[in-house]
């Protein structure tokens, strides 16, 4: 092979490798994000506050995002996902990674976005809600909205 040729596969293969890297969706985990650009699936509001931020992968596989958790659940709840979800992932509140849902620890917080009033965190008090727990509030309070219109 010739050093011409080789130094082209080589380009084409790193390029390849960017493009995958700088914005491709893996098909699994989080997708990248676009603050202020990006809409919630379901109340469609910009995502604006990563501390609140969550994305669902669908049965499909594709990633659906959401500004607040209470939003992708209700989503999830309303059976928009097309089943069970493959993934759910919240960004940390307060932090700046993405915590696998199933796996991290709800604290009520002051405000949320769209009000459902909690954050997530990988380490939490004992009082932190799990993801089950988190699901059957939020379901409760949109309840108590639904039954009490402002």
């Amino acid at each position: 092979m010739s050093t011409a040729r080789l130094l082209r596969s080589v380009a084409l293969l790193c390029g390849l490798v960017l493009m995958t890297a700088c914005g491709g969706d893996p098909g699994s985990g989080p997708a990248p994000m676009i603050w202020d650009r990006d809409v919630c699936q379901r109340c469609q509001m910009l995502v604006s506050d990563p501390d609140f931020a969550a994305q669902v992968r669908s049965a499909d596989g594709r990633a659906h995002r959401f500004d607040d958790i209470g939003c992708a659940l209700l989503w999830i709840d309303a059976g928009e996902a097309g089943g069970e979800p493959r993934e759910i992932w919240v960004r940390e509140h307060g932090g700046d990674e993405w915590l696998a849902a199933d796996a991290a620890r709800f604290v009520k917080v002051a405000n949320s976005p769209m009000g459902y009033g909690y954050g997530a965190r990988q380490e939490a008090p004992p009082e932190s809600l799990d993801l089950a727990a988190l699901r059957r509030a939020i379901r409760e309070l949109e309840d108590a909205r639904r039954s009490h219109p402002r």
